[in-house]
C-alpha cells in the first residue's frame, strides 16, 4: 500500500516518540517513585501499545488509523521529556540542563514543523 500525500500518523514525531522508551529511567530519580507516577506511565504506555497491537489485525486496509496510537505515546513522551528536563536542572553540572533543553527543543521542533 502506497500513501498519497505526505508522512503522517507516528512518522512526523517518530524523533520525539522516542522519548518515551525513557520511561524506565525515570525510576532513578527517587523522587518520581511514587505509585501515581508509575500507574499513568504504565497506563498511557499500555494504552498504547493495546492500541498498535489492535491496529496490527487491520494492517495494510486503511491509512486513517495510523494516527489512532500517537497520542498516548507523545502525551508519555512529553512527560519524561519534562522529568529528564527537572532531573537536569537539579543535576551540579552547569551545562547539562542546556544539553537536555537543546536536544528536548530539537526533538518537539522536528515534531511541530513536520507535521
Amino acid at each position: 500500500m502506497t500513501g498519497n500525500g505526505p508522512p503522517w500518523g507516528v512518522l512526523p514525531h517518530l524523533p520525539f516518540v522516542v522519548l518515551a522508551a525513557l520511561f524506565p529511567l525515570t525510576w532513578a530519580n527517587p523522587s518520581l517513585r511514587q505509585r501515581q507516577w508509575s500507574l499513568t506511565g504504565l497506563m498511557l504506555l499500555g494504552a498504547a501499545a493495546a492500541n498498535f497491537s489492535l491496529l496490527c489485525l487491520f494492517f495494510g486496509e486503511h491509512e486513517r488509523y495510523l494516527a489512532d496510537f500517537v497520542p498516548p505515546l507523545l502525551l508519555l513522551a512529553a512527560v519524561c521529556a519534562l522529568a529528564g528536563l527537572h532531573a537536569a536542572q537539579r543535576s551540579r553540572r552547569r551545562f547539562l540542563p542546556w544539553i537536555a533543553g537543546s536536544l528536548v527543543s530539537a526533538l518537539a521542533g522536528y515534531a511541530i514543523f513536520t507535521a
